[in-house]
């Protein structure tokens, strides 16, 4: 089954790579706007991005020192941005080294840094139906085009899972593998999440800072391919972006596609939201590759002294 997934996100890469490639040039002449991206522009865009992984890390911070694990901003972030670098490589590299990291260093627990990521997405999802409504609503009471059926859907499905907190979890076993350590952490997640109002309080501002930070960077794409969107669709499509970038099928192509999907069902056109998500992605890789790399450089060598 593992084997099975890991084949599954390659082929997912590839082909989503190959498509995006493929389609950017055959869009080429509606990307003549791109070229006239301006310094200031790129500076703007590749600063909201630094600015979206500060937040990102300081969720960690938050996270790990509630189960009493000191660790710090400066940590967090050269462990987020080296993994924003491995991640690029299928099989989730970045994930496993963060945990790897975490385990050797901290002493941290597989299923424990597992249910607090758990516990993030959880809320990532919830945050994204929540904001995904109130645009949808804002599209409709403005008289834009809002006929989007899939994305109603999907918004109210991810509202109603809030009623995972009051579900009771079995309990779960370290011993049974990794899947008991998963079900493990998450039970323990969401049971600290219960006790702690006050901290899920600081991540979900947290989130919506966040939220607010990929919406303007997104907004900066839209206006540089000539496609500038209103605020109600940025409110849908910036927590989509974030929910995307927690999974691996959104690889390279595929979360173009999606977004590019929920602009054409928002009422504008596909090529418009995979120009802006393709903006988004390159300052993503520049920076990645370059911030990522010595961050990378610096984790590998704290986990050798620690070895």
């Amino acid at each position: 089954m593992r084997r099975a997934w890991k084949v599954l996100e390659i082929l997912l890469t590839v082909v989503g790579t190959v498509w995006l490639l493929r389609y950017l040039y055959e869009q080429r002449g509606e990307l003549a706007a791109v070229t006239d991206l301006s310094a200031t522009m790129s500076l703007l865009i590749g600063i909201s991005v630094l600015a979206t992984w500060a937040v990102n890390s300081y969720q960690s911070v938050v996270l790990f020192r509630s189960q009493g694990v000191t660790i710090g901003a400066w940590e967090s972030f050269l462990l987020l941005m080296s993994a924003s670098l491995l991640n690029y490589i299928p099989m989730r590299i970045g994930t496993v080294l963060r945990l790897r990291y975490m385990r050797r260093v901290h002493g941290v627990e597989y299923s424990r840094s597992l249910g607090l990521i758990v516990l993030r997405m959880f809320l990532v999802a919830w945050i994204s139906a929540l904001l995904a409504l109130v645009g949808l609503l804002a599209l409709r009471f403005g008289g834009a085009a809002s006929d989007s059926p899939a994305v109603l859907v999907l918004s109210v499905g991810l509202v109603f899972s809030a009623l995972l907190f009051f579900i009771p979890l079995p309990a779960g076993d370290q011993n049974t593998g990794m899947a008991g350590q998963f079900l493990l952490g998450f039970s323990s997640a969401i049971a600290m999440a219960k006790e702690r109002r006050d901290l899920v309080g600081v991540l979900v501002f947290l989130l919506l800072a966040q939220t607010a930070i990929v919406a303007f960077r997104l907004h900066l794409a839209f206006t540089v391919t000539g496609n500038p969107m209103d605020w109600p669709i940025l409110v849908i499509v910036a927590p989509l972006a974030i929910l995307l970038s927690l999974f691996f099928f959104a690889s390279l192509g595929i979360r173009e596609a999606l977004i590019g999907g929920v602009i054409a069902a928002t009422g504008s056109e596909f090529s418009a939201g995979v120009f802006a998500a393709s903006v988004d992605r390159g300052a993503l890789i520049v920076l990645s590759f370059t911030f990522g790399s010595v961050a990378t450089v610096l984790v590998l060598r704290r986990l050798r002294a620690v070895n």
